[in-house]
């Protein structure tokens, strides 16, 4: 074998090593760049606003569905009931959906009977962009990984009268 066929198979042996080392560090350099970028977008409109607080108890509110813990249990828009006094509205928004995906969502506490929106919270979040190594599963990064992003939505709005 001479040499200059030596240092052609040494390049194709090669060759993939070098290709998978770039593809990793291109993923990671794209996940670095988006996960910038919801960090931002946390910061500038992202987290809890409350228009409103509400006390309730089972006597003003007898239809109010609380869980063992005591925490609220609320309805989403889609299941919420006549009787039910609130509920959560859902919104989201696709900012990119490929290579990786990034959204933006946004939820509404309502009171039922008079529509009043007594809080909103607002989420950005990046989900996958990693090197397609077909064992782990995709990586994510959200709003509720920025330090000091508020995110409980009922716990800021609603507090129970025992």
């Amino acid at each position: 074998m001479s040499n200059k066929t030596g240092k052609i198979l040494g390049g194709m042996v090669l060759a993939p090593f070098v290709l998978i080392v770039l593809g990793i560090a291109y993923c990671e350099a794209n996940k670095a760049y988006w996960d910038h970028k919801v960090k931002e977008m946390c910061e500038k409109d992202g987290g809890v606003t409350v228009f409103e607080r509400v006390e309730i108890s089972k006597s003003n509110y007898p239809d109010i569905k609380i869980a063992s813990n005591g925490d609220v249990i609320l309805p989403s828009e889609r299941y919420a009931k006549n009787i039910d006094p609130f509920l959560i509205s859902y919104k989201d928004e696709l900012i990119i959906n490929s290579f990786p995906k990034v959204w933006r969502d946004e939820s509404y506490l309502i009171r039922i009977s008079d529509n009043k929106i007594l809080a909103r919270r607002v989420n950005y979040a990046r989900s996958g962009g990693d090197f397609p190594d077909g064992i782990s599963h995709q990586s994510s990064f959200t709003c509720k990984e920025v330090e000091g992003f508020k995110f409980d939505v009922l716990n800021s709005v609603i507090s129970i009268k025992r």
